[in-house]
């Protein structure tokens, strides 16, 4: 996934083959596709991924002592 990220942010979804990825990850097409069904899925966890750092940020950088609600619109201020 990681090498996935580094190529698909280089080059885009468009222009990166699934060679090119397995190459980078050192790992055969076979083992891609036995973890995902093609280079949509792989891009699917990619922005999953993604999500998930993002959330976890957010999580990270508010405070404990606010609810989601205030902590959205502490947040917001901020900008």
């Amino acid at each position: 996934i990681a090498e996935a990220r580094k190529l698909f942010t280089e080059k885009s979804y468009a222009e990166t083959s699934t060679p090119e990825i397995v190459a980078a990850a050192g790992v055969t097409r076979g083992a891609l596709y036995h973890h995902f069904a093609d280079k949509q899925a792989l891009f699917a966890a990619v922005v999953e991924q993604e999500a998930m750092a993002v959330a976890e940020e957010i999580e990270r950088a508010s405070p404990p002592s606010l609810n989601a609600r205030d902590a959205l619109i502490a947040g917001s201020d901020a900008y």
